[in-house]
């Protein structure tokens, strides 16, 4: 630990003689301090409110309590009771403003069911596209305040409509606005501090979202009705609002632009926070930038700067296919987890838990492993699981189905991670929004089949989406052997390598 604050200390010593690097200036501002959790805070409640609707889909569409009449009296019964035999048994719903199902009588509808899981994931794959290029041209704070406001617009009006149809429609709407901040949280934490501690703040989001899922299991394990999570929702958009008063626009961003002087004004104001002090003549380094090249970012520069790039190109693709993948396998587990046998409520809870080990368990042997083995080992954990909990589940053994699933969650989960540790550092902070939010569009798509998936004959999804790890696993030679930690700020940098 001393060589490396030694190392570190030498490193400031030399940059600040001249004009310096934006990773020095984060140095000097206090790289992982106060400001930073607070970035960190903002970016976590951003990913909970985007978690708590997705994770909240299973309960929403669960088998309701339900009774049948038989014999002159109403006896409790299971839905497999009445979609096999409807027409022979008069049934009701125990409670009618329970879930989706029993509110709106999609009994036995499976369709109608898996569309409000589609309704969500196709609006985020429009806003991704239509998004892609918006955090940078104008930043990233924008963005995760305009996706706030619309989550809690669409959250009352969700929670306040009597009409199913309707509710695909707000259910389509949400997962506009909320994709609006898939990518966005990583790229505001990823230009708010050093490099080095990009994978640690990473991992920390990444844990959030899945400590969220136990929120959600204990919130529905109580018997509240659907409409309670979105008021809890909305509630984490105040929050965020709350948070609003102590972030910046990341002086990353400026820097990229070409915007010293906002920059500057954005480090001294992180540097007070930490407890720091920048120097009065503190000068960036603008010989990387080209700045007539970036001082007016705009839609076309950016898209022209992925096509003018090959090796940018070729990250992209390959970042597009991973996460297309990863997610696909993710949400196959996680939206379609009434599917799986064992308690709904438990398995909830259990997977989050096992999500939150497969982040912990990335992030510490990161520096151990290496970012490419360790991919390709954790989606491999993942395919093996998802294969075991078909055959097992075939078969009845729950609770070797139960351990198989967590299995798969937690690599699935691990990978997620690993892959949006090198989405940040792949990509130069010139484009690193539009590179994510394309990203986060392919990964979409992947998560639009999973509900797709989950009308397959059980042991069918099993097989496939271990199929689909198996070559996410493969996908991770094709990455860069040794990812950047200090963060490449420009397309120049990228290609002088």
């Amino acid at each position: 630990m001393a060589s490396l604050e030694s190392e570190r200390e030498a490193r400031i010593n030399a940059d600040t003689s001249g004009p310096i690097t934006m990773d020095t200036a984060y140095i000097l501002a206090g790289g992982h301090g106060k400001y930073q959790k607070f970035a960190t805070a903002g970016s976590v409640i951003t990913f909970m409110t985007n978690m708590l609707y997705v994770f909240s889909i299973p309960f929403f569409v669960r088998e309701p309590k339900l009774e049948y009449f038989k014999e002159g009296t109403w006896t409790k019964c299971f839905a497999k009771e009445i979609c096999d035999n409807k027409s022979m048994y008069e049934y009701r719903y125990v409670h009618r403003t329970e879930n989706f199902v029993s509110e709106y009588d999609l009994l036995c509808k499976d369709a109608q069911i898996s569309y409000i899981a589609t309704c969500y994931f196709v609006g985020g794959v429009f806003s991704c596209a239509f998004f892609s290029t918006f955090g940078d041209v104008y930043g990233r704070l924008p963005l995760l305040l305009l996706g706030h406001i619309g989550n809690v617009l669409g959250m009352f009006a969700l929670i306040a409509t009597s009409s199913y149809k309707l509710c695909l429609v707000l259910s389509a709407l949400i997962g506009f606005v909320t994709g609006v901040n898939q990518s966005t949280p990583f790229n505001f934490v990823y230009d708010s501090m050093e490099g080095k501690h990009m994978a640690c703040h990473a991992s920390v989001l990444n844990a959030s979202w899945a400590s969220g899922q136990i929120l959600i299991a204990l919130i529905m394990a109580t018997g509240a009705e659907w409409r309670v999570m979105g008021v809890v929702m909305m509630g984490f958009s105040v929050l965020f609002v709350i948070d609003l008063l102590w972030i910046i626009e990341p002086p990353r961003f400026y820097y990229s632009k070409g915007d010293m002087s906002r920059a500057l004004e954005g480090l001294r104001y992180i540097a007070k926070m930490n407890g720091k002090t920048l120097p009065e003549n503190i000068e960036l380094d603008q010989e990387v930038l080209k700045l007539e090249a970036n001082s007016n970012i705009s839609f076309k520069k950016v898209f022209m700067s992925f096509i003018g790039s090959r090796k940018l190109l070729f990250r992209l693709g390959l970042m597009c296919t991973s996460f297309f993948c990863s997610m696909l396998v993710y949400y196959g587990i996680s939206v379609n987890l009434q599917k799986f046998v064992g308690n709904m409520v438990y398995n909830g809870i259990f997977n989050a838990i096992a999500e939150i080990l497969g982040v912990i368990f990335g992030k510490f042997m990161i520096t151990r492993m290496g970012k490419k083995f360790l991919l390709m080992i954790l989606f491999f954990t993942a395919g093996c699981g998802l294969l075991a909990e078909g055959f097992f589940a075939e078969y009845s053994f729950i609770l070797p189905a139960c351990i198989s699933m967590y299995i798969a969650k937690f690599g699935s989960a691990g990978g997620d991670n690993i892959l949006y540790i090198f989405s940040g550092e792949i990509f130069p902070t010139s484009v690193k929004s539009a590179g994510l939010a394309i990203g986060m569009m392919s990964s979409s798509i992947g998560s639009l089949l999973a509900p797709i998936a989950g009308r397959l004959y059980p042991l069918h999804m099993f097989i496939l989406l271990a199929c689909v790890a198996g070559f996410n696993a493969l996908l991770a030679f094709a990455y860069p052997v040794k990812a950047n930690v200090v963060a490449i700020d420009t397309v120049e940098q990228l290609e002088n390598e």
